[in-house]
């Protein structure tokens, strides 16, 4: 194969895969940014339990603390399964792409 057709099949490679860079570091950054917004939230609900009478406060953190990991928990997974999506995704865009290079 001649110089030229190999860099012809390498270029569009080269762009998917840059793309696909592009789109991790976005979804990454933007889960990241999820996590410190629910993780924010909770410290606010917490520091507004603390003006309650003591025992209240116990129960009433106990409570948000409950709420808190399960709603930290169901983030997780959807980001998890965001991920998940995401690679299957890339998987068949790259399968796609060597089909059409193949066919070259």
């Amino acid at each position: 194969m001649k110089t030229s057709q190999r860099l012809a099949r390498l270029e569009p490679r080269i762009k998917l895969v840059k793309r696909h860079l592009r789109e991790w570091n976005d979804l990454l950054l933007h889960q990241k940014e999820v996590r410190r917004l629910t993780q924010e939230a909770a410290n606010r609900q917490f520091a507004h339990i603390q003006l309650l009478d003591h025992m209240d406060a116990r129960m009433t953190i106990l409570e948000l603390k409950t709420r808190q990991a399960v709603r930290f928990a169901q983030v997780v997974e959807r980001q998890i399964q965001e991920r998940k999506q995401m690679k299957v995704r890339h998987q068949q865009e790259e399968a796609e792409l060597e089909n059409v290079l193949n066919t070259m």
